[in-house]
């Protein structure tokens, strides 16, 4: 063998120690990579048994704690349902509430104009009666009254102003359209709202001009029946134990339709004259009223436990003291007044006596339906006060005073008012004047 073929041949062995050499150092790293490989997977599997040996000891706490929260998460999703619909029903019954409380004002106001318009059509529709005009009194009174008023300030507001509208309604019927003398029904009328219809009182009350007109009317009414039978209602009596009126044996019987329409007046006069808050002086010259319009002193002693000096036969006043015929009272002459004139009269009274007269002079000064009479005193107080004054002489009007109202030295003014067919006053003349006894 060659030299050659002897390096060729150690190359060769050389060559496949090292093979084999690599061939083991790959063994040993696969044998190493699968050792730590089987390491890591028993590492992995004991971890993931602690894991899941913790999450099996706390599973039941955490499905507890799970349902728990379902259901409290249950319950509030159901109380916010339940809120929101009740939310809605409660707008949705706010909503009714309100469209019936509208509702129910529109038929409130509907049905009271209807029943205004039927109670004004009475003094013009013949067939209308009493008993309607109660009906009507009484379905109104309903209709207003307090069961109708919500809490909310408007319905309160509306239905106050529909009673006072009821009233101003019937106000102007009675001041305007009813006719005391003519329509006897109208009479009784009148005294039906009084005793149905209760604010109208109370606007009486506060407005006493409009009193004084309504008392007018039954004084005139009054007086317009006495003037068709003067015997008749001058000797009428009244008895209080039985309640009944008593016609004398000479007077004429045959007065059953006036008589009717004088009890009416008669009721309606003292109802609305039971509405005078004031003096009683100012009562008192309404029940001298009543007196002068029957001319029976009688009558007005029976019916209102007083009577007036009165002598019907020459409309002149006359003086009594303890029922006997005594000395005629004062009478004291004003003179026509004269604009821009303060002239001081003096009053001079005896001292026995119990009232005095004082005669004023309207020349040129226009006549009216009647006059109306106040004096008060240096201090503005209303010390007297006459309506439903008549001119007695011509020109001269006639005012009958209680003595025992004015004070020695004290100084006074009387106004004299004209009153109008319209129940409006007009101003006539002041007359200051002074009073001394002796």
């Amino acid at each position: 063998m060659s030299d050659s073929e002897c390096k060729k041949s150690a190359n060769l062995s050389s060559g496949g120690d090292d093979i084999e050499q690599t061939e083991g150092e790959m063994t040993n790293a696969l044998s190493a990579a699968q050792l730590e490989k089987l390491t890591l997977e028993i590492q992995s599997l004991r971890s993931k048994n602690r894991w899941e040996d913790r999450v099996a000891r706390y599973l039941p706490v955490a499905t507890v704690l799970i349902a728990v929260g379902g259901l409290l998460f249950g319950i509030i999703q159901f109380q916010r349902q339940q809120g929101t619909q009740q939310e809605a029903s409660i707008s949705a019954q706010q909503k009714d509430r309100a469209a019936q409380e509208l509702d129910r004002r529109s038929r409130i106001q509907n049905q009271t104009r209807i029943d205004i318009d039927q109670l004004l059509q009475f003094t013009s529709d013949q067939q209308q009666t009493i008993s309607r005009v109660l009906f009507l009194l009484r379905d109104l009174d309903t209709l207003t009254q307090g069961s109708f008023i919500t809490n909310d300030e408007g319905g309160v507001l509306f239905l106050s102003n529909n009673r006072r509208t009821v009233t101003n309604a019937l106000m102007k019927l009675l001041h305007y359209d009813c006719d005391f003398l003519k329509r006897p029904k109208d009479v009784y009328f009148a005294t039906t709202i009084f005793d149905y219809w209760k604010d109208y009182s109370e606007y009486l009350k506060q407005d006493t001009k409009e009193l004084d007109f309504i008392l007018f009317k039954y004084i005139r009414a009054l007086r317009d029946l006495h003037d068709t039978n003067p015997k008749y209602f001058q000797q009428l009596q009244y008895d209080k134990q039985s309640g009944k009126y008593v016609v004398l044996s000479e007077a004429d019987y045959n007065e059953e339709a006036r008589f009717q329409h004088f009890g009416d007046t008669v009721i309606g006069f003292m109802k609305h004259l039971s509405l005078l808050d004031g003096s009683p002086n100012e009562r008192e010259s309404y029940i001298q009223d009543f007196q002068r319009s029957l001319c029976n002193a009688d009558l007005t002693e029976q019916l209102f436990g007083m009577n007036f000096p009165y002598d019907c036969s020459n409309s002149k006043s006359t003086y009594f003291l303890r029922g006997n015929r005594a000395d005629p009272p004062p009478q004291l002459l004003f003179p026509s007044p004269i604009r821009g004139s303060n002239e001081t009269n003096f009053v001079t009274l005896p001292d026995l006596a119990t009232f005095f007269v004082i005669l004023v002079r309207l020349d040129a000064l226009g006549r009216y339906e009647s006059y109306k009479a106040t004096v008060r005193s240096d201090g503005g107080q209303i010390v007297a006060k006459r309506n439903f004054l008549r001119i007695q002489n011509p020109n001269v009007l006639s005012i009958r005073l209680n003595a025992s109202d004015f004070q020695s030295g004290g100084f006074y003014a009387l106004a004299i008012e004209g009153i109008q067919t319209d129940g409006q006053a007009a101003v006539i003349s002041h007359y200051p004047f002074r009073v001394k006894r002796r």
